[in-house]
């Protein structure tokens, strides 16, 4: 990034600063190191621009806001589309997918290819309000880029997360495995996009059924501790572990997950409400997607 990198620092000041937050709240121990980079001097490791992220409440989409190049237009289009997921609309979708190409152009490569096959499945899938599968071909370069690229970026799991809805079952377990072989071995902040990523296959296999294949996952899911959960993901982890608590008490789940439901209803959260009740519906049996 070269100099964009060293003007993070000056919006770090003032982003900081109006939240009156100490330097020494910010990065303990790391003080001077701070202040070099607040103020243009020097660069900080991504390691502590991600702590003090964490520290001071700034979340990727602020600097997505001020620095363009901060994002690749896939990065850009897969959060839009998960971003839509509670209720996804067709004209929605297809606008993301066609920015997506506009700023690409034709694919150059077997990973823009990739990029635009996942895509196009999700838009299909929408539009006919039924999953469709991504096929065998490509489910297998998927696993394959992840047996393969031992540095995993946030491109790895955003892609992954997009195209586990539309994968075989077994697919998905091998491929949420080496994504934990990778996150063990990679920075720590990856662990949130990780955690989406397995909170995702959760779902996916609870609304096929496949109640052993989830228990597994959510239990690994139950040790995983982001560095930051937002409030829906926050429910639907909650959700999904109710669910899975109560399978054999019917009467119990309903109690449970009526509660969740109503919580979501009092805060006017409608569209999460409608996609939690067809989710439900969902592992009940009934059609239904997800994205």
């Amino acid at each position: 990034m070269g100099n964009t990198e060293a003007s993070f620092g000056p919006y770090f000041h003032q982003f900081r600063r109006e939240r009156r937050i100490p330097l020494a709240a910010a990065l303990p121990g790391g003080i001077s190191a701070l202040s070099r980079f607040e103020q243009g001097h020097s660069q900080l490791g991504i390691e502590r621009q991600h702590e003090v992220m964490t520290r001071i409440g700034m979340m990727y989409s602020d600097l997505d806001e001020h620095f363009d190049m901060i994002s690749s237009p896939f990065t850009k289009a897969a959060e839009a589309i998960v971003a839509e997921r509670y209720a996804p609309r067709v004209s929605r979708i297809t606008a993301i997918i066609q920015d997506y190409v506009a700023a690409v152009g034709e694919p150059s490569g077997n990973l823009m290819s990739l990029n635009q096959v996942v895509f196009q499945v999700i838009g299909e899938t929408v539009a006919a309000h039924r999953q469709i599968q991504l096929a065998q071909a490509t489910q297998q370069e998927i696993q394959t880029l992840l047996e393969h690229n031992p540095h995993w970026l946030n491109y790895d799991y955003l892609l992954l997360r997009l195209a586990l809805a539309h994968m075989d079952s077994s697919r998905i377990v091998t491929c949420v495995a080496l994504a934990e072989q990778r996150v063990n071995a990679g920075p720590s902040h990856y662990q949130s996009e990780y955690a989406q990523v397995v909170q995702q296959a959760v779902l996916v296999l609870l609304c096929r059924q496949a109640w052993d294949q989830a228990q597994g996952l959510a239990d690994q899911l139950a040790q995983i501790k982001p560095s930051v959960y937002w409030v829906q993901d926050t429910f639907i982890k909650n959700l999904l572990r109710e669910v899975l608590t109560n399978l054999a008490d019917p009467s119990k789940l309903h109690r449970a997950v009526t509660s969740l439901v109503d919580a979501l209803d009092a805060m006017g959260l409608t569209d999460m409400q409608a996609y939690a009740k067809d989710v439900l519906q969902q592992m009940q049996g009934k059609p239904g997607i997800l994205v």
